[in-house]
């Protein structure tokens, strides 16, 4: 059975319309650079898409 893949910092960046760099700045805690908009669409595609670091 083959496994499903794992979500990329580049999946996230493409569901929530951004950069891979806005997705790195979330994840190292430098939230206080995004607004906060781009913050819940961020947030939400990492739900969606069940992403968790390596």
């Amino acid at each position: 059975m083959a496994k499903a893949a794992r979500a990329t910092i580049s999946d996230v960046a493409k569901a929530a319309k951004t950069g891979k760099t806005s997705i790195s700045r979330y994840l190292n805690g430098e939230k206080h650079l995004l607004s906060d908009d781009l913050l819940s669409r961020i947030e939400k595609a990492i739900a969606e898409l069940d992403y968790r670091p390596a």
